[in-house]
C-alpha cells in the first residue's frame, strides 16, 4: 500500500457520484482527480496523490485508489485517462514514464480494477488540448511580442524531465493540435559555448 495524500476541493462531496478519473503521471508526484460532469463541465471533487518513486505496480496502485474512493464516497468510476511523462503507445494504451521503474498500461489497469474504458496520453498533449481553458487572468507573461495569426507554438516545462509539445494549427477543424513530444529523447545540435555548458 502506498501513502495517498487527499486533497477536497468541494464543500461537500456527493456521494454516490459517478465520475471520471484524471491522473497526472510524473517523474516526482503521481497525481489522480476525481471529476463530476455538470453541464457538460469537469468538475473538480477530490485528488489523491502518490510519490511516483514508491509505485512498483501501477495496477495495484490504481485499485487502491479506486477502493478508497469507493469506501470514503461510494464514488462509481468506469472510464480512467492517464497523462503520462514520457512516450505513449499509437494506440494510446501504454506508456514508459522516462524516469521511472513501472509501465502504465491500459489491458492490465482493466484487468485489475474492472474499468471499462482506460486511456493512456502524454502528459503534454494533455496539456496542450487544455491550454485554451485558462483564464486570462491566470496567466503571467514572461515576455512580450507580437502573435502571429495562426503560428506554431511550443509548450515547455521543466520538470523531473524536459516536458514539450508543439501546437499545430489546424484549418479544417479551427483549433489547434497538440503534437506530443519529449524534450529529455531528442539530441541537441551545439552551437556555442553557453548551450555546451546546458547539455553538462
Amino acid at each position: 500500500m502506498i501513502e495517498l495524500k487527499e486533497k477536497i476541493y468541494v464543500d461537500t462531496v456527493p456521494q454516490d457520484a459517478t465520475c471520471l478519473l484524471g491522473a497526472d503521471i510524473g517523474g516526482t508526484n503521481s497525481n489522480f482527480g476525481m471529476f463530476q460532469i455538470s453541464n457538460g463541465e469537469p468538475i473538480l471533487l477530490v485528488s489523491l496523490h502518490a510519490k511516483s518513486q514508491e509505485i512498483t505496480s501501477f495496477p495495484a496502485l490504481v485499485q487502491q485508489v479506486l477502493s478508497y474512493l469507493k469506501q470514503a464516497y461510494r464514488m462509481k468510476i468506469n472510464h480512467a485517462l492517464f497523462a503520462a511523462a514520457g512516450v505513449v503507445s499509437p494506440a494510446k494504451d501504454r506508456s514508459k514514464p522516462t524516469n521511472l521503474s513501472f509501465v502504465i498500461d491500459a489491458t492490465e489497469i482493466k484487468n485489475a480494477t474492472g474499468l471499462s474504458c482506460v486511456y493512456v496520453v502524454n502528459d503534454f498533449e494533455v496539456i496542450g488540448y487544455g491550454l485554451d481553458l485558462i483564464a486570462p487572468k491566470d496567466l503571467v507573461c514572461v515576455n512580450e511580442g507580437v502573435p502571429s495569426l495562426h503560428a506554431n507554438k511550443a509548450i515547455i516545462g521543466a520538470g523531473t524531465g524536459l516536458g514539450k509539445c508543439m501546437m499545430i494549427w489546424d484549418k479544417d477543424i479551427q483549433r489547434y493540435v497538440p503534437i506530443a513530444s519529449e524534450g529529455g529523447h531528442e539530441d541537441a545540435a551545439v552551437q556555442t559555448e553557453l548551450e555546451l555548458e546546458l547539455v553538462e
